[in-house]
């Protein structure tokens, strides 16, 4: 008696509907996954930049201590990381924080060109959005209005009276916890109305809907993005 040939085993192929099935669970997966993800990377920078202001504010504690009791400058409004070193090529960055500071803070880097980068002044989520790594990533409130306009910083800007740094002393009578000292810089914040480096910095604020700032005391917060959160700004 003839059996029947057995036929080999072979793997059963998805069909179409399983096929469509399986791609939509993906997507689905994807919308879910990639919005956290980007809100997971987004929190991470806000806190290494968080990080950053705070080891500024020790710089420029330091700073004071060390310089009779006087505020770094007279500063620029803006404020980036990149700076040409004090003897080279024709006596350093004037103005800017990174130079004045940079015996007080480690974290540096080189470019091509021979400037220096000060890395507590590279808020990551600015590297992102930036049109220029020479461009500020901060701006200073040089003249708040809590301190009665009191420049503590002196100041630089072209179109503004030259003047000197003040002694810390002297802001000792002013709210200094409640006073903004350096913020991140975008098109929206207000003092950057009239800079002349408004077109490379970023269009909104790097942080979404909160600015990162450190304050006159040296504590470090994020601001809610309202038009209270920036009316001391120069």
């Amino acid at each position: 008696m003839k059996t029947s040939p057995t036929l080999p085993n072979r793997p059963r192929a998805f069909t179409l509907i399983e096929l469509l099935t399986v791609i939509a669970i993906i997507g689905i997966l994807a919308a879910i996954i990639i919005p956290t993800v980007g809100r997971v990377r987004e929190s991470a920078n806000s806190a290494k930049c968080i990080s950053n202001l705070r080891q500024l504010g020790m710089g420029i504690s330091l700073y004071v201590q060390a310089n009779k009791n006087r505020m770094p400058g007279p500063l620029y409004v803006g404020q980036g990381p990149q700076y040409t070193p004090d003897g080279k090529f024709g006596g350093g960055s004037v103005g800017n924080l990174a130079n004045i500071v940079a015996p007080y803070l480690t974290s540096l880097s080189a470019t091509s060109t021979g400037q220096k980068r000060q890395n507590m002044l590279e808020c990551p989520s600015w590297l992102t959005k930036t049109k220029s790594l020479s461009a500020p990533s901060f701006v200073i409130n040089s003249n708040p209005v809590e301190f009665k306009y009191l420049a503590p910083f002196g100041r630089l800007d072209s179109g503004a009276p030259l003047s000197q740094p003040v002694s810390f002393g002297k802001l000792s009578s002013f709210p200094l916890s409640q006073t903004w000292l350096m913020m991140d810089a975008d098109k929206e914040q207000s003092a950057t109305a009239a800079a002349s480096w408004k077109d490379q910095i970023p269009e909104r604020p790097v942080h979404g809907s909160k600015r990162n700032a450190l304050y006159y005391d040296g504590h470090v917060s994020s601001v809610p993005i309202t038009k209270h959160s920036i009316t001391s700004a120069p």
